[in-house]
């Protein structure tokens, strides 16, 4: 044996789930610590064993969070789990870091079913989009949910399904935006998300193709709209001025 690193709680324990080599050769660890409450966990490890930092990250409800896979690239590490929602059980948690283990950006993905959502693996495509899958609870049921994302948060695509058939505008928006959709079905809803994962509103549509949505009450930020039929989802990103 070369070199021997253990990972406890002070008051609790620490389970780890996945590890990975950074470009450098150390090694990132993801898990969940557990000190009265469950939060998602992650480390660094040096080449010679050395404990460069451990961090771990709290989801916006009261639930249990954890990482259940990782990968890296250059200077950063992305990993996936799962994080208590407000509202919901648990939703996708989708964390990008740097070299110092400090928050790039942060996603969540609530299913249409608002149960218990698990992402199990990521990997990152030849444009270093990140690419999550896991279990969903859907509103027919519980699913295998891929999502992809951008490097730089912008989700634009879902199980491979066209963009067309969700289109918002204007964005930038002010009080008010409109969603235009290609969706025939009578159980058709949307979500819309904060960055956070935290569930602004959910609105069942009508057959209309054009939705003006009233933007009055929510604070200036970045946003996710969820479009469902009920068997497939479509999504846009747009931002509140």
């Amino acid at each position: 044996m070369i070199w021997t690193q253990i990972f406890t709680s002070p008051n609790d324990y620490v389970i780890l789930y996945d590890g990975a080599l950074d470009a450098a050769g150390n090694i990132i660890i993801g898990g969940l610590y557990r000190d009265g409450a469950i939060d998602a966990y992650y480390a660094k490890i040096s080449p010679t064993g050395g404990l460069l930092y451990e961090k771990t990250y709290n989801g916006t409800g009261d639930g249990s969070d954890a990482f259940t896979s990782l990968v890296t690239k250059d200077e950063y590490t992305y990993l996936c789990g799962t994080a208590g929602g407000i509202g919901t059980m648990s939703d996708y948690l989708i964390l990008k870091v740097n070299s110092n283990g400090e928050e790039m950006w942060a996603a969540h993905y609530n299913g249409f079913g608002n149960g218990e959502d698990v992402a199990y693996d990521i990997v990152l495509d030849h444009e270093d989009n990140v690419i999550v899958t896991g279990s969903s609870i859907e509103q027919a049921g519980q699913f295998c949910t891929t999502l992809k994302f951008s490097n730089t948060l912008g989700i634009y695509d879902h199980e491979g399904l066209g963009p067309h058939a969700l289109e918002i505008y204007p964005n930038p928006a002010g009080e008010r935006i409109k969603l235009k959709y290609d969706v025939e079905s009578a159980d058709a809803y949307y979500n819309i998300t904060g960055v956070s994962g935290k569930l602004i509103k959910t609105v069942k549509l009508s057959e209309v193709a054009v939705h003006e949505i009233d933007l009055g009450n929510v604070p200036a930020g970045i946003y996710f709209i969820q479009l469902s039929d009920g068997l497939k989802h479509y999504y846009a990103k747009f931002v509140k001025q």
